[in-house]
């Protein structure tokens, strides 16, 4: 799980501030098949403001584009 953590974060920093959906990032953490478990990830970091990633809403969650500050 941390390392998927990991990716998705670096992934979040090479897109900067524009960001993407989960669905954007699973692919380009290397992790397609993975995106319901990057969308829980994404979450927990957005919650957290010290962990430096921003959720703007979408229509559904998973259209929730994430980025990081």
């Amino acid at each position: 799980m941390l390392d998927l953590q990991r990716k998705v974060v670096a992934a979040l920093r090479e897109r900067g501030a524009a960001g993407g959906t989960c669905q954007e990032l699973a692919a380009a953490a290397g992790a397609p098949d993975e995106v319901e478990t990057i969308h829980h990830v994404l979450e927990y970091l957005a919650a957290n403001p010290d962990r430096g990633v921003v959720r703007r809403a979408g229509a559904t969650p998973f259209d929730a584009v994430y980025s990081a500050r």
